[in-house]
């Protein structure tokens, strides 16, 4: 795994080519996920959710990855391919990917824009949204951007 005293490791490696953009990206998953699940202040955040997430990140024509999330119990569960229970369904671009990660972009412009398409409740895309969002607030005040 990438030196974690740092995001900027992960972030740096995430511009590569796909077969290392594909690996980093698992673990820079993994690892927000052994945060969350780690926190006490996430983990009662992840009570809310109680939907099937799904994920599909692109490039041109090509699909990179697709994964899903869910809670389960106090821990969040990650599996790669597609779930076809999914109830809340994301399709985004690399790019657009790599450009939320480094908090570049407004997600929701983007979502405005067509460059994020969405599928599902608005209430469940909403709670999703601000548990990301305070997820990487705490991940970057333990590791912060140099």
């Amino acid at each position: 795994m990438p030196n974690l005293n740092t995001i900027n490791s992960i972030l740096n490696l995430l511009e590569k080519d796909d077969e290392q953009f594909l690996s980093v990206l698992d673990r820079f998953i993994k690892f927000n996920i052994m945060i969350a699940d780690n926190s006490e202040e996430i983990r009662e955040e992840l009570s809310l959710l109680n939907k099937i997430y799904q994920f599909v990140i692109y490039e041109g024509d090509k699909t990179l990855l697709s994964f899903w999330i869910e809670r389960n119990n106090d821990k969040i569960l990650y599996q790669q391919g597609i779930n076809p229970k999914a109830q809340v369904h994301f399709k985004l671009s690399k790019t657009t990917l790599i450009k939320a990660i480094k908090r570049e972009i407004n997600l929701s412009d983007y979502f405005m824009k067509g460059l994020i398409e969405i599928d599902g409740d608005i209430y469940e895309i909403i709670k999703l949204r601000n548990i990301l969002r305070d997820l990487y607030a705490h991940v970057l005040k333990k590791y912060p951007i140099k």
